[in-house]
């Protein structure tokens, strides 16, 4: 099995204030497409700017040579990127462009045999990803 995110206890926050991400533990495999879900406020945008290294763990994070290059992949958006980190991309759509939307964004991933890590509060979607994911479940951090 080939990883694509392989997170061992992963800590953020914000200064001073409380922790907003205390994930002991995350993987997700090569061309899995996740769907992540959560409350507001739970850390679910804070964690996709984790990923995309947009921002930096405060703590205990070990991303090896081959994890951080799809970091940096990612954010570049250079070619296909190995990762693809999408917060909340279909809020604004109506139904039918919804569908078109994911649609292309699947055939994107596929093609580039990319990993998504899609945000969403549309519950209706999940039945589209092989994976979920509910950060309340995985994210230790008092909120």
């Amino acid at each position: 099995m080939s990883l694509a995110i392989d997170i061992r206890r992963l800590r953020f926050r914000y200064g001073g204030s409380p922790w907003v991400l205390d994930i002991p533990e995350l993987t997700l495999e090569r061309g899995a497409r996740a769907f992540l879900f959560g409350p507001s406020g739970s850390g679910k945008t804070t964690l996709l700017g984790v990923l995309a290294g947009v921002l930096e763990a405060n703590e205990v994070t070990e991303l090896s040579v081959g994890q951080q290059q799809r970091v940096a992949a990612c954010r570049a958006l250079i070619g296909a990127p190995e990762l693809i980190v999408a917060d909340e991309p279909t809020s604004s759509l109506d139904f039918d462009r919804r569908e078109a939307f994911l649609e292309l964004l699947f055939q994107e991933c596929e093609r580039a045999g990319a990993t998504l890590v899609f945000v969403s509060h549309d519950r209706t979607l999940e039945g589209m990803f092989s994976r979920t994911i509910a950060l309340p479940d995985i994210n230790k951090a008092v909120l």
